[in-house]
């Protein structure tokens, strides 16, 4: 991981208001009331709609969702739903807010869940629903633009104008308590200024339409950090968006990359001296690691004749290694030794006796720049002697500073 991260010092200066707005511009404005906000609430409520998500089982996996998280404006840390089982369980949909940018598409928050997962998607709107034809992905942001088979009835998609100046609310909905709610908010922001000179401004809450005090849209807002300037009222028909065809396209070039770079690795072992017992119940440290004599684990190929095995081994396991065998995608197994074990990461190399191709190389810019930015995935299961691979695509919403 980049060094760059853990040096990274915010200091975080309170703003007084968003956008470059000050207080003195706005303190003749009456405050808003809550009648105020509710009339807001009734102007752009045409232009919400909820989306709902029905899940379901896929060869026994449980559904999990990567994009369930959001911003908590009390603490700063992200909260979201981790238990996506329970839908199927109860056989309800999870539903998440969207917002109507034309009759037939819709805006909501890239929700990164995996199309085996999902049985349908459904838009409902104040006076009926639609299904989704076709998906399209934002590249920025954790967005996602939903194209419906038919327009919402009853339905008024947002007409952003960027050039409304603050001070601003946010509108939005969300499912609470067992009832579909929208809910306006004004808008703060606070502004943050890093060592190395970067600054931005975050803001909360960060999921809904921005409107001025009229009610009238300026903005779609699915981050909590924007930039000074104004370039985050960008109207959604500039947002770069990669097609559902060239995310296809894309992943199946991924996946020649993860066929060549990620391989079955079955090790043979001497078996343990007698007498010998497992002192830990977790990972490889268990019965599976320490008292085994057959393991297949993945393996990951970083040079044409090094491999990574992602198998935490201890000392006294490594020692009983008899043999280790490289199982490529295709071709022939490639037989390997074992060169020595990386201390605080879980895996050991291995030397290959004939060269493959594929290696994996990794990127090397600053892992900050891919935050939101939307990424290809894959994750490699083995399960016995058999390989199997789920590709999609993901994003980074957040970094934390850990050592697991």
């Amino acid at each position: 991981m980049n060094h760059r991260i853990w040096r990274k010092m915010t200091v975080w200066i309170m703003a007084v208001a968003m956008a470059g707005t000050t207080k003195a511009a706005h303190a003749d404005e009456p405050r808003l009331t809550l009648q105020d906000m509710a009339t807001l609430i009734e102007r752009v409520s045409p232009s919400i709609v909820k989306v709902e998500y029905t899940l379901k089982y896929d060869r026994g996996d449980a559904p999990e969702g990567a994009g369930w998280y959001s911003r908590c404006p009390n603490c700063g840390n992200y909260h979201g739903e981790s238990d996506a089982e329970k839908y199927v369980n109860e056989e309800r949909p999870f539903i998440a807010v969207g917002f109507l940018i034309a009759p037939d598409k819709v805006v909501t928050r890239d929700q990164a869940i995996h199309p085996r997962f999902v049985e349908r998607v459904r838009v409902i709107g104040k006076s009926g629903g639609a299904g989704v034809e076709r998906v399209d992905w934002v590249a920025d942001r954790p967005a996602t633009i939903l194209h419906l088979d038919a327009p919402i009835a009853g339905g008024q998609p947002l007409n952003l104008d960027s050039s409304l100046e603050g001070p601003y609310l946010s509108v939005t909905g969300q499912d609470a308590n067992g009832r579909w709610n929208i809910s306006c908010k004004p808008v703060s922001a606070t502004l943050a200024m890093s060592e190395c000179g970067e600054a931005f401004q975050s803001i909360e809450p960060s999921d809904g339409v921005l409107v001025n005090r009229s009610g009238k849209p300026v903005a779609l807002c699915l981050r909590s950090e924007l930039p000074l300037s104004d370039d985050w009222k960008q109207s959604t028909a500039h947002w770069p968006v990669i097609a559902s065809d060239d995310v296809a396209q894309r992943l199946r070039h991924f996946e020649s990359i993860v066929n060549r770079g990620v391989h079955r690795v079955h090790l043979s072992l001497r078996s343990p001296k007698k007498g010998a017992q497992s002192t830990s119940y977790y990972g490889w440290d268990s019965d599976d690691g320490e008292e085994a004599t057959e393991m297949n684990v993945p393996g990951v190929l970083i040079g044409n004749d090094r491999v990574l095995v992602l198998a935490n081994l201890k000392r006294k396991v490594t020692a009983r290694l008899k043999r280790v065998l490289v199982h490529p995608a295709s071709g022939k197994p490639v037989e390997a030794t074992f060169v020595g074990s990386l201390e605080k990461y879980g895996c050991f190399i291995a030397k290959l006796e004939s060269p493959l191709d594929g290696a994996l190389t990794l990127d090397d810019s600053a892992i900050e720049s891919s935050r939101h930015a939307l990424l290809l995935a894959a994750q490699v299961l083995i399960q016995g002697e058999q390989r199997v691979q789920y590709l999609d695509h993901a994003r980074i919403a957040s970094f934390d500073r850990r050592w697991n």
